[in-house]
């Protein structure tokens, strides 16, 4: 359906997120992230990760700035008919003591930019996305 509409997409996912907020609900992370039958949706994705606590000349956090950066590059992509697919998500890693972790000495904000792998032009998305943010 999203190959046939994807225009539709920002919609859908709108709706899909509106839906799944329940103030109430507190459990162990496993069981508040598990989306059931989503889960097992074929799907591909890049994740950057920056230093939490880093702040941009405005004292905004720099994974923020990424984010907006992204944002504002998605909307121009539409126009080119490049829609996502999966919502842009945060996380946050305590810091690790382990060399090869990408959280290694600092609280680290993972920004994971998904696309579903039968969406198109996902790859090239995710390519200019990389390309645009190395440069600023």
């Amino acid at each position: 359906m999203l190959n046939t509409y994807p225009r539709a997409v920002r919609f859908l996912l709108g709706t899909a997120l509106r839906n799944l907020v329940d103030d109430l609900y507190v459990s162990k992370s496993f069981r508040v992230l598990n989306l059931g039958s989503a889960n097992y949706v074929p799907a591909y994705s890049q994740e950057l990760a920056f230093d939490a606590d880093a702040c941009d000349a405005t004292g905004i956090p720099e994974y923020m700035s990424a984010v907006e950066t992204v944002l504002a590059l998605a909307e121009k992509q539409a126009e080119h008919r490049r829609w996502h697919t999966v919502p842009i998500s945060i996380r946050y890693i305590k810091a690790s003591p382990h060399y090869l972790a990408m959280s290694y000495g600092r609280t680290t904000a993972i920004v994971e930019i998904g696309m579903l792998a039968d969406g198109p032009s996902g790859w090239e998305l995710l390519r200019f996305y990389e390309r645009r943010l190395i440069r600023s």
